[in-house]
């Protein structure tokens, strides 16, 4: 399987380097990381296959490595297994995409109801550093990995661990829709003023307006994804 020119970025975090894929995480796991985001950077398509063999020369692992890789990345609905044939990167639509949103409004209301109680002010001065950091960032893909970290730092204090780790799955299963949506930046005039409503709201403890605030922000980006795919038709 041909490597994009663009995973150079990833690969020299890849077993050398990063100190983000560093000591604490197994081959595996880096293995799997890896290769989510560039399932999630659409480096390798959807629909491709992914043959263990050929992933484990280019990774200079095992096959038992690669196989536990797929195997986790199918659990997360980035890959689908297809028997004998092995795992293909999972196809896009506007189905899925539609799904991934109800479950996510749901689940981060959840979390923001939780979180805005115990957000520190560390955690909130984190979080408008991250917003005035979007404000001058004119590369989208850097714009969304600082806005997934922007929720996140939202969600660090909701004592609900498992709803915070199935909420990160789920942003980077979306991530794959908003890079292929999302081209300019100059769109996201509107979701830095929620974000900024955002941390208005949970900097005064009001778990409503938190709310109300995030749903808005949740709906808003559903519909510029959803106009997009439907008028390019680039989904299954």
């Amino acid at each position: 399987m041909p490597v994009h020119q663009g995973d150079d970025r990833l690969k020299t975090g890849l077993f050398g380097g990063d100190p983000g894929l560093s000591a604490p995480k197994t081959i595996a796991a880096q293995v799997t990381d890896h290769l989510r985001q560039r399932i999630i950077h659409g480096w390798i398509p959807a629909g491709a296959a992914l043959r263990q063999a050929a992933l484990a020369k280019q990774y200079a692992v095992s096959v038992g490595v690669v196989r536990e890789a797929l195997v986790r990345l199918a659990s997360e609905g980035f890959l689908e297994a297809q028997g004998r044939r092995g795992y293909r990167v999972a196809p896009l639509s506007l189905e899925e995409f539609a799904e991934l949103h109800e479950i996510r409004l749901w689940l981060e209301t959840q979390l923001t109801r939780d979180a805005v109680l115990q957000a520190t002010p560390e955690q909130l001065d984190r979080a408008e550093g991250l917003v005035r950091a979007m404000d001058v960032e004119r590369d989208v893909g850097r714009w969304l990995t600082l806005n997934n970290e922007f929720h996140a730092t939202l969600y660090r204090s909701s004592s609900r661990r498992r709803m915070r780790r199935l909420q990160e799955v789920l942003r980077l299963l979306c991530e794959r829709y908003h890079r292929l949506a999302l081209k300019d930046v100059h769109r996201f005039e509107s979701a830095q003023r929620e974000h900024r409503a955002l941390v208005e709201a949970f900097r005064d403890r009001d778990a409503e307006r938190a709310v109300q605030v995030l749903q808005e922000h949740l709906l808003h980006t559903f519909q510029v994804v959803r106009s997009f795919l439907q008028a390019q038709n680039l989904c299954s």
